[in-house]
């Protein structure tokens, strides 16, 4: 008759096959803290390459250079990505910055300026991105349309922005102005000096239906038309530059 006890050394955590088993783990838990060292020691895969890319036209690869140079330290594995990322955002004319790790020792900046597509009325320029950044207006960019609108409403403007900018490019037209009050209500100032009023409400609509009557009703005479009020639900209203008179015309289709 065999005793439980009789093959006590081969059972339990201090038993012959549990001792061996802390023994591997061990040697397994040693090993990869000796690797875990090596691979953290900075004289390991330093960093020896940075590929800087992008269309550069405010910032220059000498800058992002310059700003880097004390972050690329450590090794491929411990190199502080986020901290080059941020340091790299702080330049008012760079919009987004993605960094890869390419083995065995360089990173790859890639570069993103920002697009200003508007003047901001208080002074600044707003992106694509609806971002309102403080750059200078001078140059090429003092042509650009103007935003009038309340402090938080620039990514506002600039979403709709884009999207009438292409519904007007149909027709001939560009945007030289956008206006909106404080009450909300937008206004437009086109390319052939006419203002458009839209009001506060339907101004999707409202603008897709202009530039559906415009070439038809009003295009022909657009020299002497001074403002286009959208405000009305079946109609709209002309004001005209000689007399100042003010035409209503309603019952139109859309």
């Amino acid at each position: 008759m065999t005793s439980r006890y009789d093959n006590e050394d081969d059972q339990g955590l201090f038993g012959t096959r549990g001792f061996q088993r802390l023994v591997i783990i061990g040697f397994i838990l040693l090993a990869l803290g000796l690797l875990a060292g090596k691979l953290l020691n900075d004289k390991t895969l330093p960093i020896r390459n940075v590929q800087i890319g992008g269309e550069f036209k405010h910032v220059s690869k000498q800058d992002v250079q310059a700003k880097i140079s004390r972050l690329v330290k450590g090794n491929f594995f411990t190199v502080d990505i986020r901290k080059i990322q941020n340091v790299l955002k702080s330049h008012v004319w760079v919009d987004q910055v993605s960094i890869r790790r390419l083995w065995p020792d360089t990173l790859r900046i890639f570069i993103k300026e920002k697009k200003p597509i508007a003047r901001w009325y208080r002074k600044g320029l707003v992106s694509a991105n609806g971002k309102l950044f403080k750059a200078t207006t001078r140059g090429e960019y003092r042509s650009l349309p103007l935003f009038t609108g309340p402090d938080d409403y620039y990514s506002v403007m600039a979403k709709k922005f884009a999207l009438y900018k292409s519904r007007f490019a149909s027709i001939g037209l560009s945007i030289r102005k956008v206006t909106v009050t404080s009450r909300r209500a937008w206004r437009i100032s086109l390319s052939n000096g006419i203002e458009v009023r839209l009001g506060r409400s339907d101004i999707d609509f409202r603008v897709s239906r202009l530039v559906r009557i415009y070439k038809s009703v009003l295009g022909k005479n657009y020299r002497n038309v001074h403002a286009i009020d959208m405000r009305y639900t079946n109609g709209f209203a002309v004001k005209w530059k000689r007399n100042g008179r003010k035409i209503k015309i309603f019952a139109f289709g859309g």
